[in-house]
């Protein structure tokens, strides 16, 4: 991959990320040639051009097989570890414990008592406004 596109002094250079693929078909003194679908299809590159990553695709003569899931895991040896995973996955245990939590203090009650306090500094009788405490 690389950049596209951005030329100095006749050559490209890498000015940002990779977002363009193309084929590195040879090195002229240095120089890396790529060649690109786009118009000027040979491009030379700077010298100190850096490629990150790079991918090959191989052509090879006559026909192959197209294998189906089962025929692939088993070719890579991954069969037993998708056996043994879900042999694992679908064990159900003979015994489960299930730890029941402590119940938590009930914390309503005490605030209706603090409610009733202020209410009973304040003033308040049998829940309604009072001289005292007029503003709501």
């Amino acid at each position: 991959g690389v950049y596209a596109w951005r030329k100095e002094n006749g050559v490209y250079v890498k000015a940002g990320r990779e977002n363009h693929w193309t084929t590195l078909v040879a090195y002229d003194d240095d120089y890396p040639i790529i060649w690109d679908s786009y118009d000027e299809r040979l491009k030379k590159l700077s010298k100190d051009y850096e490629f990150s990553f790079a991918m090959r695709y191989e052509l090879t003569k006559g026909k192959r097989e197209l294998l189906s899931m089962f025929e692939l895991l088993m070719q890579f040896g991954l069969l037993s570890f998708f056996a043994e995973w879900w042999k694992k996955f679908s064990e159900v245990p003979e015994e489960i414990v299930v730890e029941i939590p402590k119940p938590i203090p009930d914390k309503t009650r005490l605030l209706d008592k603090m409610c009733q306090a202020i209410k009973e500094y304040e003033g308040w009788k049998n829940d309604e406004k009072t001289e005292n405490n007029n503003k709501i």
